[in-house]
């Protein structure tokens, strides 16, 4: 299957692709670029937030469980955002409810500091 045409924003995938970042696993990722970014064929790369078993109850950090495709329970963490290949993420698991894509903007501005006043 092609996942390059049917990437949204909020779906939850299981990636082949080892990173460094996970200790050289492969691992569950949550897709945060914008509509454009992911349904242009030409753009090859996405952005996503990777998801790790523990939790730490930070304003960056989602929980998501089994009803997002997670055997256990997880956090989608945004400190953590990446680019990985569109055909790197090879398997929809699921996606992120209601709730948790109106907590993901916050998530995503706290993790990149544009809260914070500038002077």
């Amino acid at each position: 299957m092609d996942t390059m045409n049917i990437l949204k924003r909020g779906d939850v995938y299981r990636s082949i692709e080892v990173r460094q970042q996970r200790g050289d696993k492969t691992g569950y990722y949550v897709v945060v670029s914008r509509e454009y970014v992911t349904s242009t064929p030409r753009i090859r790369m996405v952005m996503c937030a990777p998801i790790y078993s523990e939790r730490l109850g930070v304003a960056t950090e989602i929980l998501v469980d089994e009803r997002n495709g997670i055997d256990h329970p997880s956090s989608l963490r945004c400190d953590f955002i990446m680019t990985l290949r569109k055909e790197a993420l090879t398997r929809r698991v699921g996606a992120l409810d209601h709730e948790q894509m109106r907590l993901l903007r916050p998530a995503i501005v706290a993790a990149f500091g544009l809260d914070e006043d500038v002077g």
